[in-house]
């Protein structure tokens, strides 16, 4: 496996970085793995790997890795019982493509009225039942705001962390967004908050060499947001972003909603090349405009650096995931490249080196 010593990591990742942006002055030392680029999403949630969509962009310069959804039982077999074979398939099958891979680790499920992917014994009272369901999405939803939830969460953030932080082939990990459609009996929202600061810290201690990405989108009070957006980027140096670039699926009623539109919008700007960017063309995004207009507005205004792109190709949609692919060609994998300020180690005085 695509593995270094420890003590060496950092030292070959500068060296790597300059190697793969030798057209760029990179005189700072990272203190993270740094691999931007575009990215297929080829596994969502529990499905099987997407090996058509692989096969479309396995071998294309411009495609820098994959991404995979990973749900958290099964990962956490029992309690305390971490079985990693299949990330560790997943890290295998990137690097027989000579590819990077972003994790996405999630502890919920939309659209279905189900439970979400928790390990059965979350299911009990200790835990409240683990999870519910939205009355408005008919999305199901862990108790996040509860203290026994987030103990197992950061645990198995935790466990994550410790076992892929030193892998360059795993070049972030990924959680869902902090917002919920609905609220159910019990909710607090200050246990809300202590779920999103409590993984970020979690995180940037158990995985100081991987970029954690945060995804943030709705809810909570200005100040709130404030917060929690510092606390994610300037107190942890862990990136952002969301789940849609935009979305304008019928069942929200057509109305393309952008990502700098939503309540987190604005730090995108705020946080431009201060922070990791990971926003995402997922399914919603094919309903509207066109690859092109997508693609400037992620790369242009969005500021991205990391970029996944859902496998969509059906005919009720206004453009495909070929069309995004021709234009990523066309565009020869143009994304923003720079590292952010808050990856790159400071001196005692707090100057970049």
């Amino acid at each position: 496996m695509n593995q270094l010593p420890k003590l060496n990591l950092l030292t070959f990742v500068m060296f790597l970085t300059l190697l793969l942006f030798s057209d760029q002055v990179m005189a700072q030392e990272l203190t993270k793995k740094w691999f931007p680029g575009h990215y297929v999403a080829i596994r969502y949630l529990t499905n099987p790997v997407d090996e058509s969509g692989r096969a479309l962009v396995k071998d294309n310069p411009y495609i820098r890795g994959y991404k995979v959804n990973v749900v958290w039982n099964e990962i956490e077999t029992a309690k305390d019982v971490y079985d990693f074979t299949l990330i560790e398939e997943f890290v295998k099958l990137a690097e027989s493509d000579n590819k990077k891979l972003l994790i996405h680790i999630q502890d919920r499920l939309f659209g279905k009225n189900d439970n979400p992917y928790l390990p059965s014994y979350m299911l009990g009272e200790e835990y409240e039942g683990g999870w519910f369901n939205s009355s408005i999405s008919g999305a199901s939803y862990g108790k996040i705001w509860l203290p026994a939830y987030q103990d197992r969460w950061n645990k198995l953030l935790r466990a994550i962390g410790e076992e892929f932080d030193h892998n360059l082939t795993v070049a972030g990990i990924i959680v869902s967004e902090s917002s919920m459609n609905t609220k159910t009996e019990g909710y607090d929202k200050t246990g809300h908050h202590a779920w999103i600061k409590g993984m970020n810290t979690t995180m940037s201690v158990f995985a100081p060499n991987t970029i954690f990405f945060q995804y943030v989108n709705w809810g909570f009070t200005e100040d709130e947001r404030k917060m929690l957006m510092q606390h994610i980027v300037e107190e942890c140096h862990n990136g952002f972003g969301g789940p849609d670039l935009l979305n304008a699926e019928p069942r929200w009623g057509g109305i393309t909603k952008y990502v700098l539109n939503n309540a987190f919008g604005s730090y995108y700007d705020t946080y431009k090349g201060i922070a990791p960017i990971c926003t995402e063309n997922q399914a919603g995004g094919y309903y509207a405009n066109d690859a092109k207009t997508l693609f400037d507005y992620a790369v242009d205004q969005v500021g991205v650096n990391f970029l996944p792109w859902s496998i969509i190709n059906k005919d009720d949609r206004a453009w495909t995931f070929n069309d995004a692919l021709r234009v990523i060609n066309e565009e020869k994998g143009r994304i923003n490249t720079n590292p952010p300020s808050n990856i790159i180690k400071k001196t005692a005085t707090g100057v970049p080196e």
